[in-house]
């Protein structure tokens, strides 16, 4: 797959989240949100002063199977929001939203 942008070194994807044929459970979603954790921490993403805790609290729980939906979103560029991570085929991803719409997908961990 090619990527369709690239942000500050980072390949942006085409959107590919579906719903999986398999669940994933609260020790792969807690490592997923640990892994976004580190890597937002060292893009400047969330402060660096920040800890876990806050951005666990950030996260509402598992929907529709292998996505975990973020409530107050982070900004990723100017006009770029990290709206959820989705976890597939044991990497973490991040949905990007744009103006309202899905733009793209960012792995965060694989």
């Amino acid at each position: 797959m090619r990527p369709i942008d690239n942000i500050y070194g980072i390949p942006v994807f085409p959107h590919s989240w579906r719903e999986p044929e398999e669940k994933i459970n609260v020790t792969i979603a807690d490592g997923a949100i640990y892994r976004f954790f580190k890597w937002a921490r060292n893009n400047g993403i969330v402060d660096i002063e920040d800890d876990i805790e806050e951005t666990w609290n950030n996260f509402s729980g598992i929907r529709d199977g292998n996505r975990l939906d973020i409530m107050d979103n982070y900004h990723f560029d100017e006009d770029i929001e990290i709206i959820y991570l989705y976890y597939a085929n044991g990497c973490t991803w991040a949905t990007l939203m744009r103006d309202g719409d899905i733009y793209g997908d960012i792995e965060i961990a694989c």
